[in-house]
């Protein structure tokens, strides 16, 4: 993936990554994650971050809020001052756009819990499960 900087002074960025998830019950779904951050003008300001989210369905009833919390630890190539490694969280709810739940609004605030230069930060994500069908499916 290629991440392009909507503010500040950051370059673009390589970020090639690996995901998996399982599912505990049909209530519990655990998803992780691993990623590299490379910008592209300057390597040593890179990072790498290892991410496990948990969610839980309290419904089989696709097109619903259900809510979620992700634990984020990040090593910068370079530290600075403070922590090595950077750890945050991250409340979230997924909402069920279309009724067989394979488009769906993934929407966060993060929070550190370390020793961060930023106070928080907003995620939203558009979902979209493509084997199960077209963006314009099931509305």
């Amino acid at each position: 993936m290629l991440a392009v900087p909507l503010e500040g002074d950051r370059s673009l960025a390589l970020q090639p990554s690996l995901a998996w998830a399982r599912a505990w019950s049909d209530r519990w779904i655990l998803q992780g994650s691993a990623r590299a951050v490379l910008p592209l003008d300057d390597l040593d300001l890179g990072e790498v971050e290892v991410a496990a989210a948990l969610h839980h369905r309290w419904t089989p009833w696709p097109r619903r809020v259900f809510p979620g919390v992700e634990l984020v630890a990040r090593t910068p190539f370079l530290s600075g001052e403070g922590d090595r490694m950077q750890w945050s969280v991250l409340p979230q709810v997924r909402i069920g756009l279309t009724r067989g739940g394979h488009v769906a609004l993934n929407i966060g605030i993060e929070a550190p819990l370390s020793d961060q230069d930023w106070d928080w930060r907003g995620h939203m994500v558009l979902l979209w499960d493509f084997a199960d069908g077209s963006l314009f499916k099931g509305w």
